[in-house]
């Protein structure tokens, strides 16, 4: 999300989501819209070129804080939700 809309503004929105409904438990699905003036071509590079260094470099572990708290926040916000 920083990368990609923040720092290089390539894109408007970027989700990635993971089921544990799908056959492959080991599918990682990600959903972008690049920003005007960007092509798909384009965001698909800047994906796949993030995507590399993160492999290549890994994660903080700040950034692995930060994930685990916004996973607890959603589950407790989920409660507060009637399909929740």
């Amino acid at each position: 999300y920083k990368t990609l809309i923040e720092d290089k503004k390539i894109a408007t929105a970027v989700h990635i989501v993971h089921s544990v409904y799908t056959l492959d438990p080991n599918t990682l699905i990600i959903v972008a819209q690049p920003a005007e003036g960007h092509t798909l071509q384009e965001l698909e590079e800047a994906i796949d070129q993030t995507l590399h260094e993160i492999l290549q470099k890994g994660v903080s572990s700040a950034d692995v804080e930060r994930a685990k708290r916004q996973m607890v926040t959603n589950t407790i916000f989920a409660h507060d939700q009637v399909i929740g």
